[in-house]
């Protein structure tokens, strides 16, 4: 889910919020509100819901645009699907 939007004046630039599921996270739709917008998940009790949650501004000089904005949430939610992994083992 993610959202770019400029500031009431200009000089203060644009913003971006994102959130990003868990490829485990059983996605169930979203729900709104005249001033929210919800993300729901479906969870069964004892059950852990992971999600990443982050925000950028154009000012910071790494998100120039909506654009780049939304290529880095997309970059970010691919390697979440695809996480590393690293084995250690230790010589004799």
């Amino acid at each position: 889910m993610a959202l770019w939007a400029d500031y009431a004046d200009p000089a203060d630039g644009s913003l971006g919020s994102g959130v990003i599921l868990d490829p485990s996270a059983h996605f169930a739709g979203f729900a709104e509100t005249p001033t929210d917008r919800l993300l729901l998940v479906k969870v069964k009790p004892g059950e852990t819901v992971r999600y990443y949650a982050g925000g950028g501004w154009n000012k910071s000089g790494d998100f120039p645009d909506a654009a780049s904005w939304q290529a880095y949430l997309t970059a970010w939610a691919s390697r979440a699907g695809s996480p590393l992994k690293i084995a250690v083992t230790v010589a004799p």
